[in-house]
């Protein structure tokens, strides 16, 4: 039988021990947190992140008046200042054809913000209050 702490006696040898058994640990987890953000990065589709547009909207309108992001799932948010707006309608502009709408953001319950997330295709969109159309601002998808 091999005895690897033979010379060393009580509470040195614990010391030891430990710290061995600490640094086997702490590479054992960085292993693992190795092949776990390898696999992560590997299986993500490309262009398939969540992006965020943040609207608020106030008295004289809304702001940002136009915000732009890469097609795909966007989450809008909506902070309302005015404490009365029911939400903003999002509609897909369409040269040819009529306008599509593609969602609504409304505000949860009575709180001040709300959020709606939505897949958007290249192209532009405009965003305005439901009570308020003038109040508008615009969203340019790029592919």
């Amino acid at each position: 039988m091999l005895t690897v702490f033979s010379y060393r006696t009580g509470a040195s040898r614990y010391k030891t021990v430990a710290a061995l058994l600490f640094i086997v640990l702490t590479a054992s987890a960085l292993a693992v947190a190795s092949r776990w953000w390898q696999g992560e990065s590997a299986e993500a589709p490309v262009g398939d992140y969540l992006q965020v547009a943040r609207f608020a909207v106030y008295d004289a309108g809304i702001l940002p008046r136009e915000t732009r992001v890469r097609h795909g799932r966007v989450r809008l948010i909506l902070t309302d200042r005015t404490g009365g707006t029911t939400g903003l309608l999002v509609e897909r502009e369409n040269e040819s054809e009529p306008r599509e709408m593609v969602g609504r953001v409304t505000r949860a319950g009575g709180h001040w913000r709300g959020e709606q997330e939505l897949h958007l295709r290249p192209g532009r969109y405009r965003v305005y209050q439901a009570e308020s159309p003038e109040k508008q601002a615009r969203i340019i998808v790029e592919p």
